[in-house]
């Protein structure tokens, strides 16, 4: 046993879009994340985390990452055989994005970060990561996925295997320009963001260009409201 992974939880419940993303972590936490003897598999989040000091010093995070150094320290742990135990008791309180902006800049950065620690991995990651729908953006043509993030966000939804049981296909060629009311839209901006980031990571494109639609048009019909 190498380390222990606490468990992270909201500070300020009842925004909307801090629920949303608390509950992607818990997700992350729970979801087929536990071996029989109580260890991580999939997902390390160090925002709640500690491990032993000469493990530490020996791994190290890789500091040139944009995001996702825990993911990728993870993978290395548990390539060579090091384990992390789950314990939900010891929690923190984490301050969440609580405007869709905030939300946005984040996930663009999780998209940088996975562009990375693919580069770093390859199908190591992807093998250890399939159920992250938006790695599939790493596979499409520059030109395709400019044109899926800029003109027609449809077209981040093709072929997705997700979609069968999620159900939160985009139906209208810009996200930015449509009333995000559910968790599904949630669920649908942030596959918009997490694009965004793994495009800025190959074609260096400033995402400040989506950011200022957002800000444009937060008056004129992108807004949010509790779901019903």
């Amino acid at each position: 046993m190498s380390g222990v992974m606490g468990a992270v939880r909201n500070v300020a419940p009842g925004n909307v879009i801090s629920d949303f993303v608390q509950r992607q972590i818990m997700v992350s936490e729970w979801s087929g994340n536990l071996g029989e003897d109580g260890t991580l598999l999939l997902y390390l989040n160090s925002a709640n985390f500690s491990i032993n000091r000469k493990c530490f010093l020996e791994y190290r995070f890789k500091e040139d990452l944009v995001s996702s150094e825990d993911t990728e320290l993870f993978l290395r742990l548990k390539k060579n055989g090091l384990k992390i135990l789950y314990e939900p008791r010891a929690f923190v309180q984490h301050l969440h994005p609580r405007t869709i902006e905030d939300l946005f800049k984040r996930y663009v950065e999780y998209g940088e970060g996975l562009f990375q620690v693919e580069k770093l991995h390859g199908e190591e990651f992807r093998n250890h990561y399939r159920i992250l729908a938006p790695l599939r953006y790493i596979d499409f043509q520059d030109d395709r996925l400019h044109e899926a993030v800029f003109s027609d966000n449809r077209q981040l939804c093709e072929d997705c295997e997700f979609d069968s049981f999620q159900k939160c296909r985009i139906t209208v060629p810009q996200l930015i320009d449509s009333k995000v009311e559910s968790e599904l839209d949630l669920h649908r901006f942030v596959c918009l963001a997490k694009a965004v980031g793994i495009l800025k990571q190959r074609t260096g494109i400033d995402p400040e260009s989506i950011l200022h639609q957002i800000h444009t048009n937060r008056g004129e019909g992108l807004y949010l409201r509790e779901a019903k």
